[in-house]
C-alpha cells in the first residue's frame, strides 16, 4: 500500500512541476511538519513501519505520525501485521 501511496505522490508531483514550467511559476511542494515533503515522507517511514512502535526514534515516531493522519489505511494495516 506505501509503495502504490509513493508512486501517486510522486505522479502528483511529477504533474504539478509539469504545470509550474507551462505557467512559469516556480513549484514548491508542501512542507510538513518534520522537514519532509509528502514524497519524502512515503519513502523514508518505510523503516519504522517494519519496526514495533517500542522500538521507534522520536523522528520515526513524528514521522508515522504525519503518515497514518494522512493515510489512516495504512495505520490500520500496520496494526493488523
Amino acid at each position: 500500500m506505501c509503495i502504490k501511496y509513493r508512486w501517486v505522490a510522486l505522479d502528483a508531483e511529477n504533474q504539478a512541476l509539469e504545470q509550474s514550467k507551462l505557467t512559469a511559476t516556480q513549484y514548491e511542494p508542501e512542507v510538513l511538519s518534520n522537514g519532509d515533503t509528502l514524497r519524502q515522507l512515503l519513502a523514508r517511514s518505510r523503516y519504522a513501519l517494519y519496526k514495533k512502535t517500542s522500538d521507534w526514534t522520536s523522528t520515526q515516531q513524528e514521522r508515522v505520525r504525519l503518515l497514518f493522519t494522512r493515510y489512516p489505511d495504512l495505520q490500520t494495516a500496520y496494526e493488523l501485521s
